[in-house]
């Protein structure tokens, strides 16, 4: 399986937004105006109209490339703004999912988690999948990503639902998520995830208080190997390291790099 870690509708509104403006989030003022911009405008997820259309997507997928089995349905980036608000989508928000700040144009709202809601949509897209190709194993992949990173309170992710944990945890394990007004860490999250989800991919933003982007080093090898761990304990499935920066200067040379590999195929590995 192929399994990816990026949003899925960054060219809907493109394609869509002067013919099919019911496929996008409803906003506060009434407008579906494709708040905050074209590639994270997000969807009116409870819209039967777009459910066909993302399967008429999946179709003209396979036709040019027969082999895929994961189709993802992860909301477009920009996690705390422009989500929809039109009744039939809120009514999928569990009022008791922790209480999140959300942004639209001209204001702020603290609103119930988006887990639930989410979750929901991908078992509607699932049950599409399911019901156009019965005889194939075809997966819905969702992140669980920004206002979504807790696990869900009602919602259950359907068996051929593949949730993708963006929990950032990867070398700095004790870290609480930005979004989470009650202090959770991402590991808590990812633990939540793994007793509801049948299949659960952990899609961790590379970093770390060393200061990743800026290529300074930080040698975690002990926290990687104990974060790999946690993860296979807790039902984890696939792996997607996002933001792989290539700083080798301060991290380590090519040539390096070329004799450790040449000397780790003929006899034993390495310490970095």
């Amino acid at each position: 399986m192929e399994l990816q870690g990026g949003h899925a509708f960054t060219d809907w509104w493109e394609r869509f937004h002067e013919t099919r403006r019911g496929y996008f989030a409803l906003q506060p003022d009434g407008q579906r105006s494709g708040f905050p911009n074209p590639r994270t405008v997000k969807l009116c997820q409870s819209n039967p109209a777009g459910w066909q259309q993302w399967l008429a997507d999946v179709a003209k997928k396979l036709e040019k490339d027969p082999t895929l089995q994961v189709f993802s349905a992860s909301p477009n980036d920009g996690w705390a703004s422009g989500h929809c608000t039109c009744e039939n989508c809120r009514a999928w928000d569990h009022p008791d999912g922790e209480p999140r700040q959300f942004h639209w144009k001209g204001g702020n709202e603290i609103h119930p988690a988006l887990s639930d809601r989410h979750v929901t949509f991908a078992n509607r897209l699932a049950g599409l999948l399911k019901e156009r190709y019965p005889d194939r194993d075809y997966y819905v992949m969702m992140l669980a990503y920004g206002h979504s990173r807790p696990a869900p309170i009602k919602a259950v992710p359907a068996e051929n639902v593949i949730m993708v944990s963006v929990a950032n945890f990867f070398g700095r394990s004790d870290d609480d998520d930005r979004g989470s007004t009650r202090g959770t860490t991402h590991r808590e999250q990812f633990t939540a995830w793994g007793k509801v989800a049948p299949h659960l991919m952990w899609r961790p933003n590379t970093g770390s208080p060393a200061g990743w982007q800026q290529g300074l080093p930080d040698v975690s090898m002990t926290q990687l190997a104990e974060d790999f761990r946690f993860v296979a304990d807790n039902h984890c499935v696939g792996l997607f390291v996002d933001s792989v920066w290539e700083h080798w200067a301060t991290r380590w040379s090519r040539p390096a790099r070329a004799v450790a590999i040449r000397y780790a195929s003929v006899g034993p590995a390495i310490d970095s």
